[in-house]
């Protein structure tokens, strides 16, 4: 499925999003500059750490995510649902970082 066709609305680096959203922030301009000067591979290596850092940081959020896992499989135990909670969120950061390359840089995304 196109990009297109998933989100009609998504902000190219062509066009200007006036209504600014994580495209205009600073987080977001910091990590495309580091993009730019970072191999593919290092970038990966370092979204887990940093994913860590905001996962520790995101407290009502992590709580949030670790009573859904308890919900979904309460047989495991809190360090599962604690370490399941950071996977979701190195995974989200994994994510960000494939539309960051596709749209700014043009990298084709290769799910394996």
């Amino acid at each position: 499925m196109s990009g297109e066709a998933t989100s009609p609305s998504s902000c190219t680096p062509d066009s200007s999003c006036q209504g600014g959203g994580l495209h205009h922030a600073f987080l977001t301009n910091f990590l495309l500059g580091w993009l730019r000067i970072l191999p593919c591979r290092v970038c990966v290596w370092l979204a887990s750490p940093i994913a860590f850092i905001f996962y520790h940081l995101a407290h009502p959020q992590r709580r949030a995510i670790c009573a859904n896992l308890e919900a979904l499989r309460p047989e495991d135990g809190p360090l599962l649902h604690w370490w399941g909670g950071f996977q979701v969120f190195r995974q989200f950061a994994l994510t960000y970082l494939d539309r960051l390359w596709h749209i700014h840089f043009g990298h084709e995304v290769k799910w394996e």
